[in-house]
């Protein structure tokens, strides 16, 4: 069984830094009637993001969470409600992260698993005669 593991390209690192830009950022500035487009962007990108490490049912809940606070977010500000449409987005990029974190783990676990079973079994080869 061969377990292929996602390594971020660079500009998945760069789109990656741009949220966590954001998250840090977002909190001291006092946005105009709406929020910028571009915070909405971020979100949208945290979320394909976590959708590209192949996501499983552990980190599913956690994605839907990010999309569902992302859409919360926009409804939020298209009422005028930024402070609330503000905090969503923050969460829905935690969650998308966190997604993220979780898959990537997942994706670890499963090459650990296949290179522990390949070890006992070259271990075992090693030790017939």
């Amino acid at each position: 069984m061969q377990t292929t593991i996602n390594i971020r390209k660079p500009d998945k690192l760069l789109r990656s830094l741009a949220v966590m830009a954001l998250l840090l950022g977002s909190s001291s500035l006092a946005f105009a009637d709406r929020l910028p487009e571009e915070s909405f962007a971020l979100a949208r990108m945290a979320i394909e993001e976590a959708q590209e490490v192949d996501v499983d049912s552990s980190s599913s809940s956690e994605l839907t969470m990010a999309e569902t606070k992302l859409q919360e977010a926009i409804e939020n500000d298209d009422r005028g409600r930024e402070e609330a449409a503000r905090r969503l987005l923050k969460q829905s990029m935690l969650h998308a992260e966190l997604a993220e974190v979780e898959g990537l783990q997942a994706q670890a676990d499963a090459s650990f698993t296949a290179i522990n079973a390949a070890l006992v079994s070259l271990e075992a080869e090693a030790r017939r005669p």
